[in-house]
């Protein structure tokens, strides 16, 4: 991500109404398919939009946040190939369709 993206998604204010919640998790969509279990991190912030309760923002669902603006500003999510580095593709099939994943480990790991 562009340096002034990942600066404007961690100074990102947590949410004080349902519509707050809506713009974040709007924004969060593109990348939840890069975050494993994306979905449970995201409940409790997802909780929040229930149509016949009230809107309260729980520490759960602030702590959901956090997490996901460290995800977001993490460089471990999307990264170039690097076609000197061994790649590794995990794969999955069900009856009706098939799916694939490119793996490679960073430099670090």
């Amino acid at each position: 991500m562009d340096g002034e993206k990942v600066k404007a998604v961690l100074e990102w204010k947590s949410p004080r109404n349902k519509k707050d919640v809506q713009r974040f998790l709007g924004f969060s969509n593109f990348y939840r398919k890069f975050i494993p279990n994306f979905a449970k991190v995201a409940g409790p912030i997802t909780d929040c939009l229930s149509g016949k309760k009230k809107f309260v923002w729980s520490e759960a669902a602030q702590k959901a946040f956090e997490r996901l603006k460290r995800v977001f500003a993490s460089e471990e999510q999307l990264v170039h190939v690097n076609t000197h580095a061994p790649l590794r593709v995990e794969t999955d099939a069900s009856d009706r369709a098939i799916g694939a994943v490119l793996l490679q480990q960073d430099k670090a790991g």
